[in-house]
């Protein structure tokens, strides 16, 4: 019989991290994929799926033993669970920040407030973010962090909404001003300058895997609920899209 006190083997003590997500299971896999072949430490990894909505992540150099990945799918946001060793605590935290703004980090608290997120039809600013700035005309400009999603489910008392889509899509039609010749480029300068101004003291949020600072702000007033909208966003230098990475109510100025 095998005691296991007559073996000096290390007994693996397991833990999990919780994440939430939009992305399918076979997305999931196509981004830990990639995030496993850009790092030398994980040469010779390779992913198993054992069972529905379940992988299993194996690497002979970069893991101590194997990462199990879970997808509880629901209707607005999918938990997404990492049962690892101790020992690759490190190991799961760089694999999951390579998916950067695909996965919210930590969500449990999200997924405790998971039934009142907002659905297609309701008039809030976090439904904005999740669904609207998700579809035509904005998704090809804008992009919406899971920490502006967030923020956003705190605004509870402004509701201008219209107001707010016009005001983004000026940002946008400033955006392409700035390239036309003579004085729409002048007249675009003199926008964008107002419109895109830095601010010194700028919240940060994560983007693709990198922290970015979000320098700018767009102010929205509803002077139903006296409160204004306080966007911070950020000018992606690649994809020239703007970043929207936090949102916050503040009262109306008298």
């Amino acid at each position: 019989m095998y005691h296991i006190e007559n073996t000096t083997a290390r007994i693996p003590a397991r833990r999990s991290r919780e994440y939430t997500t939009l992305m399918t299971l076979a997305q999931l896999r196509t981004g830990v994929a990639e995030a496993l072949a850009a790092k030398d430490e994980f040469a010779y990894s390779y992913i198993a799926e054992p069972e529905p909505n379940k992988l299993s992540i194996v690497s002979n150099l970069g893991l101590h033993a194997e990462v199990s990945l879970k997808l509880r799918p629901s209707k607005k946001l999918n938990l997404v669970s990492f049962e690892h060793d101790v020992e690759d605590k490190s190991a799961v935290e760089s694999i999951a920040d390579s998916l950067g703004d695909a996965l919210a980090m930590e969500a449990k608290e999200w997924i405790r407030r998971g039934d009142r997120l907002p659905d297609k039809h309701a008039n809030t600013v976090a439904h904005l973010f999740m669904h609207v700035l998700r579809d035509e005309p904005f998704v090809d400009f804008i992009e919406v962090t899971p920490t502006a999603i967030e923020s956003g489910m705190t605004c509870r008392n402004w509701s201008a909404n219209e107001a707010l889509l016009d005001q983004l899509g000026l940002l946008m039609d400033i955006k392409a001003t700035q390239g036309l010749p003579g004085l729409g480029m002048l007249l675009g300068k003199i926008c964008a300058d107002k419109a895109f101004k830095a601010y010194p003291h700028s919240r940060k949020t994560t983007h693709q895997g990198k922290h970015v600072k979000l320098l700018h702000r767009c102010h929205v007033e509803d002077h139903q609920s006296q409160t204004v909208l306080c966007l911070h966003f950020a000018q992606d230098a690649q994809s020239d899209k703007l970043v929207i990475g936090w949102a916050e109510e503040i009262p109306l100025a008298a």
